[in-house]
């Protein structure tokens, strides 16, 4: 009778034993969406910089988890990094639903004409559709090439149909 009862418990000890516990990290891709060293504490950033969120478990495993930023979902994880652009000051807590430990960012304002160039990158990052799905070939396609050729071509039709007309 002994036996029939410890068993199981003895098992399921074991299992319960190989649980292992679930960790958001994050790393700064700056302006450009670079990810560099990941961190599981807080860390500083500016204004525009793309975060880069993942959730792993003490192997290093990534795991699917949705990612929560100051209580709003901002997607989940699906066992890969969420990259996520900073568009506003002070700040911003990350955490994740299942619940673990959250991460803390403190966020700048950039200063002089980076403000210019951070709101231009915001924009390009989060307003523009994604063409490869890589942030950084996103932002330079579109931040460097499409965009402006974009602009250019636009303007020189404005100014030929002002001419045409006048």
């Amino acid at each position: 009778m002994l036996r029939k009862i410890l068993l199981p418990l003895l098992l399921l000890l074991m299992l319960a034993g190989g649980a292992e516990a679930a960790k958001i990290e994050v790393s700064n891709g700056g302006l450009l969406g670079i990810p560099g060293s990941w961190y599981n504490s807080s860390i500083n950033a500016s204004y525009g910089d793309t975060i880069f969120i993942r959730v792993t478990d003490d192997n290093g495993t990534l795991l699917d988890y949705t990612i929560l930023v100051n209580g709003a979902s901002a997607g989940r994880t699906e066992n890969s990094t969420l990259p996520y652009t900073i568009t506003e000051t002070g700040t911003i807590t990350i955490s994740s639903e299942p619940e673990t430990t959250a991460v803390t960012i403190k966020v700048s304002e950039q200063e002089g004409i980076m403000i210019y160039i951070a709101n231009y990158f915001a924009f390009v990052k989060t307003c523009l559709p994604t063409l490869t799905g890589d942030v950084l070939m996103d932002t330079v396609l579109w931040g460097f090439i499409l965009f402006p050729l974009i602009v250019a071509v636009s303007l020189k039709v404005a100014v030929m149909l002002i001419r045409a007309v006048l």
